[in-house]
């Protein structure tokens, strides 16, 4: 696991890590009283199945520190930064939801038009209707005669009027 120090901090008697680069591997472990970690060691498997009596693992780290002189400071985040993928405007999708809103929005558009087209046109006929009758009431009493005794009510509505119990 190599570790980076920055030269012009170890010699203002100040250190810094600046970099860390670690390398997991694990070591099958035969016997706890002789253990070997070198680099030859064969390697630990991991069942998939976990045995009744459980499992032990033997875990161990080793640090190295290596100066390094040519790492400032100022830009100890490069690495890190260079080992990123660089993010792409995904334009297909921005698109996408554009469209999708838009075509939305034309939609709720088109559904308020539609009724607000209708109220409109219900409030003029009500307007001309009224007209019609102040200018001529003979057509009021003429309608009168002709209609039946109950009120004429919209189609689209439920007869609620007779629908009724007492107690």
């Amino acid at each position: 696991m190599p570790l980076s120090i920055d030269s012009d901090l170890v010699h203002c008697k100040l250190t810094g890590l600046l970099a860390v680069r670690a390398t997991p591997r694990s070591i099958k472990q035969a016997d706890r009283k002789k253990m070997d970690c070198s680099a030859g060691a064969a390697p630990m498997g991991i069942p998939a199945t976990l045995p009744k009596g459980g499992l032990d693992i033997t875990y161990s780290y080793t640090v190295t520190f290596t100066e390094n002189n040519g790492i400032r400071w100022s830009s100890r985040w490069d690495y890190i930064l260079d080992s990123m993928p660089h993010t792409n405007i995904q334009w297909f999708s921005i698109l996408n939801s554009l469209i999708i809103v838009l075509f939305l929005s034309a939609m709720v558009a088109m559904i308020m038009l539609r009724t607000l087209h209708k109220d409109i046109a219900r409030y003029n006929q009500v307007k001309n209707t009224t007209l019609m009758l102040a200018v001529r009431p003979d057509v009021l009493l003429r309608a009168a005669a002709l209609d039946s005794s109950e009120p004429e009510e919209p189609a689209d509505r439920r007869k609620t009027r007779t629908d009724f119990r007492t107690i």
